[in-house]
């Protein structure tokens, strides 16, 4: 789920999106911002990966845990397990090497994606005729994304989107899910809507899932960014993001794209 200590920031920084290149050492990166993204299991992962993914565990689980999405461990577990092999970490790290942030993806595979399965077991609403012209084949999901506490007033979230949107371009799938919390008195969903006034599709209205009104969305990568041609400034941080991934032997390194 996205929420409001989610919300992204309006700071540019420089490297084009279509410059990612392969990486050794992520901190020897001079320009632009770097995300990593690595297997949510990363069996074989060298000890310094395995330690950002527990890390990124970690502030995952303490943000739904202080947002009262859940009330234990266990409980997000259960929510996320099923999922566990398709899924993969984006980890936003500071500038002394700590996770600062993380967003939770899962690819397409047999078991589907968390919020359209929740969607069909009516956990969330779908009663919108316009989920039909979406190919949901093409999509990914966003299935959570956290930002520490001490973050939350930088670029982190924006640079996680706009990982997201390199990993969007570099897969070719145009349009991402997500589940938004959409509480009437504080509404991350809007706040959202408003930054990307284009691209966003809602799917059904929103219903109370774990406890908070959440709302089922579509987000189409390329018409979100031709919506952003009068915030140049958002649009080129978002496409300053350098993706990369060295998650198996010390010393190797190579960009995730299928």
């Amino acid at each position: 789920m996205i929420h409001e200590a989610s919300a992204p920031k309006p700071v540019a920084v420089p490297v084009n999106l279509s410059d990612v290149t392969e990486t050794i050492d992520l901190r020897n990166q001079s320009t632009g911002t770097v995300v990593e993204i690595v297997p949510v299991d990363p069996v074989g992962a060298r000890p310094s990966v395995v330690r950002a993914v527990i890390d990124a565990k970690e502030l995952e689980y303490r943000t739904f845990l202080d947002a009262g999405y859940v009330s234990s461990l266990a409980e997000l577990h259960e929510e996320l397990e099923a999922y566990s092999s398709a899924s993969w970490f984006l980890i936003a790290r500071d500038e002394d090497a700590e996770v600062a942030g993380v967003a939770r993806v899962i690819n397409p595979t047999a078991a589907g994606l968390k919020t359209l399965n929740d969607m069909e077991a009516r956990r969330l609403d779908a009663s919108f005729a316009n989920a039909a012209r979406f190919s949901f084949a093409e999509s990914f999901e966003i299935a959570t994304l956290s930002v520490s506490k001490k973050h939350r007033h930088s670029s982190t979230a924006l640079n996680l989107y706009g990982a997201i949107i390199a990993k969007s371009i570099a897969e070719a799938r145009p349009t991402v899910v997500a589940s938004f919390d959409d509480g009437k008195s504080a509404s991350y969903l809007r706040e959202f809507e408003s930054l990307f006034p284009e691209g966003i599709t809602r799917l059904g209205h929103a219903r109370d899932f774990m406890g908070t009104p959440t709302t089922p969305v579509c987000i189409s990568v390329p018409d979100l960014l031709a919506g952003m041609s009068h915030q140049p400034a958002i649009v080129h941080a978002l496409r300053s993001v350098t993706l990369v991934t060295s998650t198996y032997a010390q010393g190797s390194s190579r960009l995730i794209a299928s």
